[in-house]
């Protein structure tokens, strides 16, 4: 019995299909996973022309972005907005995208502070272009500190790194820092120890304390 042997040209063109067929299950896995928001726009209780001036306004930039604006005083939560994509996140180092960035700050008030969650990517990997952008102050832990260190083009870098318990004053904004537990997350627990420098393997954005 003889076996059934395969030239160099049938085994790239077997190969090249594997890789296209991988790429297009990623493709779709990432619309599965980021679907459009598009068919849920009848639905929006308040059209983008006619967001509320006066009062208090939070308002909801998607992932883990707030803007919260009493009319005189902006606070960002997070500020992440470059939102890379499944393939990205899975085969290649990441960086903030400052086209989507600068895009995504046009519709935002300008904010006196940033103020950050925890270090990982999706919270914190766009903060310091955030901050540098608008001229405000990046609020955060070591690790959030040391993401901003990383930006090389924040070149008057303010950075603040408030205590357990401690309260920061934005004119009519009380803030209270609370150091509280992450949901368990073993891949990217621990701290980042020194200037992050983007750009990096998602898991180097270590969740921090």
């Amino acid at each position: 019995m003889t076996g059934r042997s395969f030239s160099s040209v049938q085994l790239q063109s077997f190969v090249s299909c594997l890789f296209a067929f991988a790429a297009l299950h990623l493709v779709a896995c990432e619309k599965l996973i980021h679907p459009s928001l598009e068919p849920f726009a009848a639905y929006q209780l308040i059209p983008p022309a006619a967001i509320i001036k006066e009062g208090l306004n939070a308002r909801f930039f998607g992932a883990t972005t707030i803007q919260i604006d009493d009319g005189e005083t902006t606070i960002l939560i997070d500020g992440f907005f470059s939102r890379p994509g499944l393939p990205q996140l899975l085969f290649t180092n990441i960086e903030p995208n400052e086209a989507r960035i600068g895009a995504a700050l046009e519709k935002v008030s300008k904010p006196a502070a940033v103020l950050v969650a925890h270090s990982h990517y999706d919270h914190a990997m766009d903060a310091a272009v955030v901050a540098q952008r608008t001229g405000a102050v990046l609020y955060g832990t070591n690790s959030t500190a040391n993401i901003g260190n990383g930006y090389s083009k924040w070149t008057e870098k303010r950075i603040e790194i408030p205590k357990h318990g401690e309260v920061r004053h934005f004119r009519r904004f009380s803030v209270q820092f609370l150091e509280s537990p992450h949901s368990p997350d073993f891949w990217f627990s621990g701290e980042i120890t020194h200037p992050l420098k983007s750009p990096v393997s998602v898991s180097d954005y270590r969740e921090g304390r």
